[in-house]
């Protein structure tokens, strides 16, 4: 393995040790068959190497994707996410005005006054689900049979019919249960500790002591004021700096490496590590490897919510597509409100606009008739869900 390996990432969790086609590090630290079979602990411990190896590949491909991901959005999503929300408030407008005023010869007939208000409830709700607006609230509010606050109460409450009919006497005793669980945690976080975390906290102190063991071995041997040569002082200052970056990230992996390249070890000796020793290095490597799938999973969530993506098994490649994908779709719907927004200025194509809108749903408000449905399985099936209170137009 060459000596000044690469630096870790700015979080100290990314990948340590260089390529293996460039330095060999990884072949080097793990346990070569000999004459004799490996152990089940030496087997374990390549396993656990191959899976650190991968989840750090993993981790490395998110942390160089970032950038790309953030300079993409901004410079193509965010221009056009804006240029949606302007346009779907000018349609939402002028589907206003032909409501409340219509110029001569822009008159709607009742069937096209029935579009035209749940076109603009749609709009409304999809364009205050990024933040409140009270000009557009006073819009949802003017054309919705309930106002945006009378809807919420009604769903909360349809929700709680829903949550006593489905649990019945026993929804409270699991709210309470719940409740106290959350002030169990709550509690444990104040002390310092997990909930029921015990052993997770022991195997963690093992696996650390043999972390910690190595690093003090390797901080005996490289301590550069022990160095009187500048250039080797200078060359164990990198290394210890590498040292230091691996111990704060509970990375063995790396330590084992830095003692086989200053010749503390050799790769051969870890064939002759005793299998109790063997064990403890193994739980370091299983709290590395779950520490690194925590990262990758973080990574993924993130993307996943930003673009809404549903696969589980996501990568840079897929997300990169899926980013390009969505730049599309917005472009698309862009050139499909002009249109609208034209067709609603032209006397010739507007009635072409009205009866292209599908018919507007009986339900007055998105999300009722769900919550009825599941009411009525799951709750007293002999009663009906009482429907919201509807406003008479006049």
């Amino acid at each position: 393995m060459k000596t000044g390996g690469r630096a870790a990432s700015s979080h100290g969790k990314r990948a340590l040790l260089e390529d293996e086609e460039e330095t060999g590090a990884a072949a080097l630290v793990s346990v070569a068959p000999g004459e004799q079979p490996l152990s089940a602990e030496q087997r374990k411990f390549n396993r656990l190497n191959e899976r650190v190896r991968r989840q750090r590949e993993m981790l490395a491909a998110w942390e160089a994707y970032a950038p790309r991901f953030r300079s993409r959005v901004a410079a193509e999503l965010e221009p056009l996410e804006r240029e949606l929300r302007a346009l779907q408030r000018r349609l939402v407008r002028r589907l206003d005005e032909l409501l409340a005023a219509p110029r001569e010869g822009e008159r709607l007939s009742r069937g096209q006054r029935a579009k035209a208000r749940a076109q603009i409830l749609a709009l409304v709700d999809e364009l205050l689900q990024e933040g409140a607006d009270a000009e557009l609230e006073v819009l949802y509010d003017r054309h919705g049979e309930l106002s945006r606050s009378e809807r919420r109460r009604m769903r909360e409450r349809l929700a709680e019919e829903l949550m006593g009919d489905v649990f019945g006497a026993e929804a409270n005793a699991f709210c309470a249960k719940a409740a106290a669980q959350a002030d169990e945690a709550q509690d444990a976080r104040d002390e310092g500790a997990a909930p029921g975390d015990g052993d997770r906290a022991k195997r963690a102190r093992d696996a650390n002591r043999s972390v910690r063991e190595i690093y003090r071995r390797l901080a005996t041997a490289l301590h550069p004021d022990r160095e009187p040569d500048a250039a080797k002082r200078e060359c164990k200052t990198r290394l210890m700096q590498r040292a230091n970056r691996a111990y704060e990230s509970d990375d063995l992996l790396e330590l084992l490496a830095l003692q086989i390249e200053i010749g503390e070890i050799d790769a051969r000796a870890l064939a002759s590590v005793p299998d109790e020793r063997l064990r403890q290095y193994n739980k370091a490597l299983r709290e590395q490897m779950w520490s690194l799938e925590e990262q990758v999973r973080q990574h993924a969530w993130t993307y996943r919510e930003a673009l809404g993506i549903r696969s589980y098994r996501l990568t840079p490649e897929d997300t990169d597509r899926a980013l390009t994908a969505r730049v599309a779709e917005a472009r698309a719907l862009r050139r499909t409100l002009e249109r609208d927004l034209q067709a609603l200025d032209d006397p010739r194509r507007r009635r072409a606009f009205f009866d292209a809108l599908p018919e507007p749903r009986e339900a007055e408000e998105p999300g009722f008739d769900e919550l009825a449905a599941l009411a009525a399985v799951f709750g007293n099936p002999g009663r009906k869900p009482r429907a919201g209170r509807r406003r008479k137009r006049h």
